[in-house]
């Protein structure tokens, strides 16, 4: 059984690593997107209810982010497969349980005015189980990422979401060619993929 020991040490010498230019860049954008979503409301009743919901979430997602940073990878490599299974767990019961918003049953209801969308947990899995895949001949490594990659795509569609299947295909295109990958395989997966968005937008 392997132990993970953090001394703080450790946790500040990874935060000093971070990149201080994207991460400056990044803090602008979500600015950006918390003006734009103000202004978009300015007009209407209580123009900042979204907007101070959208810095709920961004406090949210900014200490998951610190977390990701300081726990070292081998923990993640250890969590990337019983995640990457609770994710499709998550997709499989939404499709009966969950709540249809705008024609697209992908929410499970957590409370009045609260929803969970397992389809935003699974990029994280999938993107996590991805790049714990590695070694033994590339053609059988190729197919295990694009099994985890169809597989989760295949029940996204089924809600049907097509904005965050793209997301996901770009996800699997992005780790694979990162990580190595043959050109054959990466324009197949490519061509395959836009195939496939194409056939479900009409």
């Amino acid at each position: 059984m392997m132990h993970y020991n953090i001394r703080p040490a450790q946790m500040g010498s990874r935060l000093k690593k971070l990149p201080l230019s994207a991460m400056a860049a990044l803090c602008v954008v979500i600015l950006w997107g918390c003006l734009f979503i103000y202004t978009a409301r300015a007009g209407g009743v209580s123009p900042l209810y979204f907007t101070m919901r959208q810095m709920a979430w961004l406090v949210c997602g900014s200490m998951a982010f610190l977390l990701a940073v300081v726990l070292p990878f081998g923990l993640w490599r250890k969590l990337a497969v019983p995640l990457y299974l609770f994710s499709i767990l998550m997709l499989v019961l939404v499709l009966f349980f969950g709540k249809k918003i705008y024609g697209m049953t992908g929410w499970f209801e957590l409370g009045k005015g609260v929803y969970f969308q397992p389809s935003e947990f699974a990029k994280i899995a999938l993107l996590l189980i991805l790049s714990t895949i590695r070694g033994g001949q590339e053609s059988l490594r190729f197919l295990k990422m694009a099994a985890c990659a169809v597989l989760t795509c295949f029940l996204v569609l089924l809600e049907p979401d097509l904005g965050t299947t793209l997301i996901l295909i770009t996800a699997f295109l992005t780790v694979y060619y990162v990580s190595g990958g043959r050109y054959l395989y990466l324009f197949f997966s490519l061509v395959l993929g836009a195939l496939t968005a194409f056939f479900f937008a009409l």
